[in-house]
């Protein structure tokens, strides 16, 4: 008998909960869908007063994006499967050129501190999206954004015993993956996907896409 799976969804750095607004009518529609929770992280203002908590429960899938793997990490969540959408538990190690991929994250933390706004267009430009100006939470944008520079989870990710199911972007304008270092994250729990694709905002341009990609994780 299939199961009915509880989705958890947490989005990336710079986006907040309506990112996955198609995906969630999507899911929503699948028999093999209970519910689907979508936290948010408090980018923005409007967004922070709507966060919704969630509880553990059985048969529960976290889906998430970008940084949404960084929180993931360090809430030390158990569940039945995580599917990660372009996150590292190291963003600078496990990226093509290294030092320049640090030299830009320092760049972009320093403007940031002054021209947050045009760091934002900056990213969604190269997200292939359009920013439309709201009122955002500087102080959270930032710490996130040091803490992608800063911090190592790689064992606490390598300790998880679930399954987990990662893909990557071979055209990553954001997170430019090394498939030879990706590898070494590779285990009996852990699959790696790459997609010919450059969109670090996939599961907000093509929730079908992204929809597929979810059901080819769960192998129904």
């Amino acid at each position: 008998m299939k199961k009915n799976f509880n989705f958890i969804l947490v989005h990336g750095w710079a986006f907040d909960s309506s990112f996955w607004s198609g995906l969630k009518i999507l899911l929503e529609k699948k028999t093999f869908c209970s519910d689907v929770t979508c936290i948010d992280l408090g980018f923005f203002l409007s967004e922070s007063k709507k966060k919704k908590s969630f509880k553990i429960l059985k048969n529960q899938i976290f889906i998430v994006h970008s940084v949404g793997l960084q929180w993931f990490l360090k809430k030390k969540i158990d569940c039945e499967l995580l599917i990660n959408f372009f996150g590292s538990p190291n963003f600078i190690k496990f990226q093509n050129n290294q030092k320049m991929k640090k030299r830009v994250l320092n760049k972009m933390i320093s403007k940031f501190r002054i021209y947050p706004d045009l760091v934002l267009k900056d990213f969604y430009t190269q997200c292939g999206l359009k920013y439309i100006d709201k009122k955002f939470n500087k102080n959270i944008l930032l710490k996130y954004l040091i803490d992608l520079r800063d911090k190592d989870q790689e064992k606490e990710f390598m300790m998880q015993d679930f399954k987990k199911v990662s893909f990557f972007n071979k055209k990553d304008k954001i997170f430019a993956s090394s498939k030879n270092m990706l590898e070494n994250l590779k285990d009996k729990n852990h699959e790696i996907y790459y997609l010919d694709d450059n969109e670090h905002s996939l599961p907000l341009i093509n929730p079908l896409k992204t929809l597929k990609l979810i059901e080819k994780s769960l192998k129904l």
